[in-house]
C-alpha cells in the first residue's frame, strides 16, 4: 500500500507527530517521503518478527487497558458533575476504547510529555476542573506505558486524551 503526502498531511495537522511507523509491506510516495524528512520526522520501520516476543505482555496490556476504562469512567463522572458538555466530550474518547478501528487506517502517535509536565501551579490545583485534568493525565500515563501498534485505537484515544488536557487547561 502507497502511502501519500496529503494522508501524512492530514495525520500531521490532527495531531503532530515526531516518528512515524511503517510495516514492511507499506511504501512511501517520493513526496510522502520529503514531507516526513522536512518535518524533521523518524521513519521507524515496524518488524512483524519483534511482535511474536511481545505476546507475553497481553495480560499486562489487557489489565492496563481495564484500569484504564476504570479511570476513564472516574474522570467522566467527575466531569458531569461540572459541566454536562464537558462530561460529553470525555464520554465520547472513552467510548472509543471499544470502536473497531478500520483495517487500513493507522493512527500515529502523538506527544503527550506537553500535558504530563506542565508544571502545577495553586492556581491550578484550585481549579473545579483540576480533578478531571489529574485523572485525564492518569489516564494518559496509562496508555503511555503500553506498547502500541500504529493500527491500535489506543493511539487514538491517546490523542483524544491530550487534545481534551490541553483544552482543560486553557480554561
Amino acid at each position: 500500500m502507497f502511502i501519500t503526502e496529503r494522508e501524512l498531511q492530514g495525520l500531521y495537522h490532527k495531531a503532530e507527530f515526531s516518528e512515524y511507523m511503517i510495516s514492511k509491506n507499506d511504501r512511501l510516495t517520493p513526496e510522502a517521503k520529503s514531507f516526513l524528512t522536512g518535518k524533521g520526522i523518524k521513519i521507524i520501520e515496524k518488524d512483524h518478527s519483534k511482535d511474536i516476543q511481545k505476546k507475553p505482555e497481553t495480560y499486562n496490556q489487557t489489565a492496563t487497558e481495564e484500569l484504564l476504562k476504570l479511570d476513564l469512567q472516574a474522570a467522566i463522572v467527575e466531569a458531569y458533575e461540572i459541566d454536562v458538555k464537558l462530561g460529553n466530550g470525555i464520554y465520547e474518547v472513552y467510548e472509543l476504547l471499544d470502536q473497531e478501528m478500520p483495517p487500513n487506517l493507522q493512527i500515529y502517535s502523538c506527544d503527550a510529555s506537553e500535558v504530563l509536565s506542565k508544571p502545577i501551579t495553586k492556581e491550578t490545583l484550585r481549579n473545579p476542573k483540576y480533578k478531571v485534568i489529574i485523572l485525564l493525565k492518569k489516564c494518559l500515563s496509562r496508555i503511555c506505558e503500553i506498547q502500541l501498534d500504529s493500527k491500535d485505537q489506543l493511539n487514538l484515544v491517546k490523542i483524544e486524551l491530550v487534545d481534551q488536557i490541553r483544552k482543560l487547561m486553557e480554561d
